[in-house]
């Protein structure tokens, strides 16, 4: 007789799916450092979490020991005070961790700083560049980019609308020009606080704090949101925190983060499905049934065997799920 063993991991089928929405029952609160925590921020391995505190108008950073884990957050006693504008709700960290941008509610204006420790917030320092953003929205307050950074959106607590600009030099806010393009947001939707995408553009999430909801739209032109169209649903997330200011996504979108000043706390979502696995008809198992995928992050271990020199095989599931 000869046997194989397969470990086979649980991957993400399909991410950024808020119709798999579920809590984690994992959170991280950030109350000793600012009694007003708002917007909140990843490093794109999952290692580093950043959070705005509007009491002072400072941003945090800390170290998770396992990425993606908010349970797992430890403070790392750094920290940014940013003394232009004020109303430091949603802020937005450049991929390389070099660029830190930030829209200040108080005066229309999204502001530009430079890291020069890349990912470290206490070398942060004002770029003295800026955009003002009054023209299209007198109560500006999103703060996101597309993956290049030719792109700018904020959302408008005025007009209740998001709006898109470019920027003639990349990561340059001072380069940044109104494309006169604008998403209406729906009836009812009266307090769009962010506004973040999936990794390539096609999918938008919209945070409202007027219904606790997100909302998602699909964008047939990558990070054109001309071009998108609301999905026709809505999920609420006030189950945890009672006004969700600001949602981040994990890079493959198998979780989703929401943090606000009612808790003063992030909180730690599943938001995706796991890969389908197909196995070959032949095998033949000890109850008639393939067993199903393993879940996302876990391992499940495979043993198969053939007496026949390989014209059949017997499978057998010997551990289903070792994390």
């Amino acid at each position: 007789m000869s046997q194989a063993t397969l470990l086979l991991d649980g991957v993400v089928g399909e991410g950024y799916l808020l119709s798999s929405l579920s809590y984690d029952d994992k959170s991280f609160s950030g109350q000793s450092q600012d009694t007003t925590i708002r917007g909140n921020f990843f490093k794109p391995d999952g290692t580093k979490m950043y959070l705005a505190g509007d009491t002072s108008d400072t941003i945090y950073q800390y170290t998770l020991s396992t990425a993606w884990d908010v349970s797992t957050a430890s403070y790392d006693s750094k920290s940014y005070n940013v003394t232009q504008g004020g109303g430091l709700y949603i802020f937005y960290i450049k991929p390389d961790g070099t660029k830190l941008y930030y829209t200040s509610l108080s005066n229309d204006t999204v502001y530009q700083y430079s890291l020069s420790t890349a990912w470290d917030i206490s070398t942060a320092s004002y770029d003295s560049k800026s955009f003002l953003l009054s023209s299209q929205d007198s109560l500006p307050l999103g703060c996101t980019f597309n993956s290049d950074g030719t792109k700018f959106y904020t959302t408008g607590l005025s007009n209740y609308r998001i709006y898109q600009y470019s920027l003639s030099t990349a990561w340059d806010i001072s380069t940044a020009s109104y494309d006169s393009i604008f998403v209406q947001t729906e009836t009812g939707v009266n307090n769009p606080y962010d506004v973040i995408f999936n990794s390539n553009g096609t999918k938008m999430f919209l945070m409202d704090i007027s219904t606790d909801s997100i909302y998602p739209y699909t964008l047939s032109t990558a990070f054109n949101i001309g071009t998108a169209s609301y999905d026709g649903s809505s999920y609420l997330v006030n189950a945890q925190e009672g006004a969700p200011n600001s949602i981040s996504f994990k890079d493959d979108g198998s979780k989703l983060y929401i943090s606000g000043p009612t808790t003063d706390t992030i909180y730690q979502y599943s938001t995706a499905t796991p890969a389908t696995i197909t196995y070959p008809s032949t095998l033949e198992w000890p109850s008639g049934t393939a067993p199903t995928s393993p879940a996302i992050g876990d391992t499940d271990v495979l043993t198969f065997s053939t007496r026949d020199g390989g014209t059949s095989y017997q499978a057998v599931q010997a551990i289903d799920g070792a994390a």
